[in-house]
């Protein structure tokens, strides 16, 4: 598999950014809270039964202290009842599509002139892109090589992308424009 696949799912990009539009006049981006490790940049779209919507979801599903995973991706089988119709819609059809169930979904920003250190993750994901510009990154980062990692830019142009974020990788956001992607995990 290629680090970033364009995938046959294309949805309205313009329906996609009003339905996040909607949902932020309801409850705005979570303030960061680094001592509850509360990411400020993410806003649940799936979640647990009887769990927070809005943060649910958010953040990492391992506890590095206890060692342990505290939930897996099965067990987001709500959605926000915030969401917009249409965006609903597309991740029910991404899903069958691309023959997988869904997992955590969450809207995941990163401000201006941030990014997130070089990581992987257990699973490949998929990203809509909401909102964008030309010098957000991402980074697939590479062992044996004196060039360290290749940088692709994602369009918000309503095509679903399926990343192999078990690779090593990282994003920046290098322009002045939030860069905004709603993210889908497989249960």
């Amino acid at each position: 598999m290629d680090f970033i696949t364009k995938t046959k799912i294309t949805a309205d990009i313009n329906k996609l950014q009003q339905d996040l539009k909607s949902l932020l006049h309801t409850h705005d981006w979570p303030k960061e809270d680094f001592d509850l490790k509360m990411p400020g940049n993410q806003i649940s779209v799936t979640h647990r039964p009887g769990e927070d919507i809005w943060t649910d979801g958010t953040g990492n599903l391992y506890d590095p202290v206890k060692e342990e995973f505290f939930a897996t991706e099965a067990d987001f089988t709500e959605f926000n009842p915030y969401l917009g119709s249409y965006t609903k819609e597309m991740l029910l059809e991404l899903a069958k599509q691309e023959g997988f169930k869904l997992g955590r979904v969450r809207y995941m920003r990163l401000e201006p002139k941030k990014g997130l250190s070089i990581h992987k993750d257990f699973d490949d994901r998929y990203h809509f892109v909401i909102e964008t510009n030309k010098n957000a990154l991402f980074g697939e980062v590479f062992d044996d090589s004196d060039v360290r990692a290749s940088c692709y830019h994602l369009p918000a142009d309503g095509c679903a992308y399926r990343v192999d974020t078990t690779r090593e990788h990282f994003v920046y956001n290098g322009g002045w424009e939030d860069r905004i992607h709603l993210v889908i995990n497989k249960a």
